[in-house]
């Protein structure tokens, strides 16, 4: 709670308690006084703690020990059961065929063995990918073009109209002069 290191002194822990003491101080917070005293006494019982060596020591050996067991859990961490045989040559199938895909060589097969054979199988069985110059080029779409919508409609009629008015406004001008 106080935010020190294990080692250290008692100078820094008196120096982190009052600088956390004054700051959750209960009459700093009248808005949340209950929160503060509560800190206020969770501070108050960390300091105590690491300032009585008899209490500091027992509480640094129940860090250590909680650690080994931390440590020991990490070890019993699941591992999944091996890979059965038809499991593997699955796999081993399926990633010839890959590389046939992405035109990845033949030599490029990283199985021996059985494995290398089935292997080669989903190579022979992939697609291979087409030449460059092969590929053809994107289709046209098909079929009519879609209509504009209602609304783009009436914005083409209104200027066109617009445009018309205006033309026969210039001409009835330059026509009466």
């Amino acid at each position: 709670m106080l935010s020190v290191k294990e080692d250290s002194s008692a100078a820094e822990i008196r120096k982190a308690y009052r600088q956390l003491a004054q700051k959750w101080h209960p009459d700093k917070h009248p808005n949340d006084r209950a929160k503060a005293e509560r800190y206020f006494k969770i501070i108050s019982q960390a300091f105590e703690v690491l300032s009585d060596e008899a209490a500091r020591s027992r509480y640094d050996a129940s860090l250590h020990q909680k650690r080994n067991a931390d440590q020991g859990r990490k070890q019993e961490q699941y591992t999944p059961p091996p890979k059965s045989h038809h499991d593997l040559m699955a796999e081993a199938w399926e990633i010839g065929k890959y590389s046939r895909e992405h035109s990845f060589p033949t030599d490029s097969c990283p199985y021996k063995g059985v494995y290398a054979s089935a292997w080669m199988e989903g190579y022979k069985a992939g697609t291979p990918p087409r030449p460059k110059h092969e590929q053809q080029p994107p289709k046209e779409p098909s079929g009519p073009i879609p209509k504009e919508s209602g609304l783009t409609n009436m914005i083409a009629i209104v200027v066109v109209g617009g445009l018309a008015a205006l033309a026969a406004a210039v001409f009835v001008l330059h026509g009466l002069r």
